[in-house]
């Protein structure tokens, strides 16, 4: 008996041996980006983040979920409370922004370590083999949106691990013998993803189908159930504390179906969707690190990557049976498609896994094809062969890609945000100390705005319908509104800075908001650097100090 325990006790340690070892190695690019950039110098940059500390803030101080940067203060009705809530705690441990960045950078990170253990039980789970997860595991640790979200304080790494572990204790439950309480507790993850980001809708349909499909209707209800009371109770809250307002500006910040039906037509709904799908290939191919229409070598790879990912689910499903993860994301890619905004490799994060685990399935397949020498090669042979020759050259790839992106592209992308923030900074402080606590600042980074100095600010929000259709003389037009955008929401100063409409994807456009600020009767240039320009409006009666 003693000697069996000692050799149970020996196992256990051979297995923990490559975790203890390899795992604090998987973790080190994350790492290295968060120590190399504790003043977060990227925040800002998809404006989710600043929508989420501002609101964090407003929680820890008592004052609701509340968007204080607007000047009616309305409550926070389009993002899911749970994210925000989290980000409280780096205000009660220190009150003062942006001193308390290094608390935020650290909630965001420790995503990172809990997303890539829950992929390699994923991996493994999948039969895909130890060696195997661990190089998808170190594929996932090295790639640019892991990367990112880790030294970011957006919710989608925080949202793709709570999906993991949801669709984990789906497809525990879902084999074995007494699975109930585990598919209650995936509801109640999956509750807690819908919490932290409403994208996680599908699986209020997705867990109770999987179950149902194989007839086991008690665990089909008791994964609704959680997930129901998560949706009702959020839904029920936001229709009770929805603000009145219909402007644009007020749809935008409080409301998602609002903002998606705004100026949406039959016409438009079908442009948009057709759109999004030639844009899903782009957002794909982004996720793999390549670029759709670059070389020829990288649209080739492209092609592969997508067939050999869904080949390869086709065969994992088959094998294994898992249904979850893949029900799952049809429908969230089906969401995306129908949404106004381009499914960019940001939103195509969650399902990562999932497509990392098709192409290594595929491309297993193959060497066991090849490895099997058969007699009459046919189709699937000469398939097979492609396959594996073209192995060579992805992983070359991504491997010159991950290095270009951990040790070029990121730092230098953190050393150029770090020169406009402080550009930025400079001109919060002369906002800070040079206009009325009561004034109003129409800024692209409005709730960045707010954060350093306090007052009510708005940024200019252009239609979406206006890039869907392509109309390149009305965007124009949109944009040369900004003076009277500003003096229709009564506010009394309007920033241009060199980083506007980035995370519109319309910086082609930029130089148009100085030109517009140039030639506007009233205003009057007040600030000049580098980076930031500041206008007053001389008959709005706010002057500086």
């Amino acid at each position: 008996m003693t000697a069996d325990l000692g050799a149970r006790t020996a196992g256990r340690n051979r297995r923990l041996l490559p975790i203890a070892l390899l795992f604090p190695i998987g973790l080190a690019p994350s790492l290295y980006l968060l120590l190399h950039a504790p003043d977060m110098p990227l925040l800002g940059r998809f404006g989710d983040d600043t929508i989420y500390l501002e609101c964090a803030k407003s929680l820890a101080t008592g004052s609701g979920y509340r968007i204080p940067s607007l000047a009616e203060r309305p409550f926070q009705t389009k993002y899911p409370p749970l994210w925000p809530l989290m980000l409280s705690v780096a205000w009660k441990v220190d009150p003062h922004f942006p001193d308390n960045l290094g608390v935020v950078g650290v909630l965001a990170w420790a995503a990172v370590p809990a997303y890539l253990a829950l992929a390699w039980i994923t991996f493994v789970r999948w039969g895909l083999g130890r060696a195997t997860a661990w190089l998808l595991v170190f594929v996932l640790a090295c790639h640019e949106m892991v990367l990112l979200f880790g030294a970011m304080a957006m919710a989608d790494l925080w949202f793709s691990t709570a999906l993991l572990a949801c669709l984990l204790a789906a497809e525990r439950a879902a084999s074995a013998g007494r699975g109930d309480r585990g598919a209650a507790l995936a509801g109640a993850l999956g509750a807690i993803a819908y919490l932290i980001k409403s994208s996680a809708l599908p699986l209020l349909l997705s867990l109770p189908l999987c179950f149902s499909l194989r007839r086991q209707y008690r665990r089909a209800a008791l994964s609704l159930f959680p997930m129901l009371v998560a949706v009702a109770s959020w839904n029920l809250w936001a229709r009770a504390h929805a603000s009145h307002s219909s402007d644009l500006v007020s749809l935008y910040n409080t409301s998602y179906l609002g903002y998606y039906l705004y100026g949406l037509t039959p016409h438009d709904f079908v442009h948009m969707v057709l759109a999004n799908i030639r844009q899903l290939f782009s957002g794909v191919s982004h996720l793999f690190m390549l670029e759709a229409g670059g070389s020829l070598l990288e649209d080739i790879l492209c092609v592969f990557v997508l067939a050999a990912a869904v080949s390869g689910l086709v065969r994992l499903i088959r094998r294994t049976g898992y249904l979850h993860y893949a029900a799952f994301a049809i429908g969230y890619v089906a969401q995306l498609l129908a949404w106004n905004f381009p499914p960019s490799a940001r939103l195509l994060l969650p399902v990562l896994a999932l497509l990392l685990a098709g192409v290594a399935t595929e491309i297993a397949s193959a060497f066991r094809m090849l490895r099997s020498g058969q007699p009459a090669p046919g189709l699937s042979y000469a398939v097979s062969l492609a396959t594996v020759g073209l192995c060579g050259p992805l992983l070359f790839y991504w491997s010159v890609s991950s290095y270009g992106v951990l040790f070029r592209a990121l730092p230098d992308q953190i050393q150029e945000d770090r020169r406009t923030t402080a550009g930025k900074r400079a001109a919060y402080a002369w906002i800070s100390a040079h206009t009325p606590a009561a004034a109003g600042v129409l800024a692209n980074d409005d709730e960045l705005l707010h954060l350093y100095t306090g007052r009510r600010a708005a940024s200019q929000i252009v239609p979406p319908m206006l890039s869907y259709r392509g109309d390149q003389e009305a965007l124009r037009n949109e944009l040369r509104s900004l003076p009277e955008y500003a003096r229709a929401l009564h506010l009394d100063y309007v920033l241009v800075t060199s980083s506007d409409l980035t995370r519109e994807n319309l910086e082609r456009f930029r130089p148009l908001l100085r030109e517009a600020m140039r030639g506007a009767p009233g205003f009057v240039r007040v600030y000049h650097s580098n980076i930031a320009d500041i206008y007053m409006d001389q008959g709005a009666g706010a002057g500086p100090r």
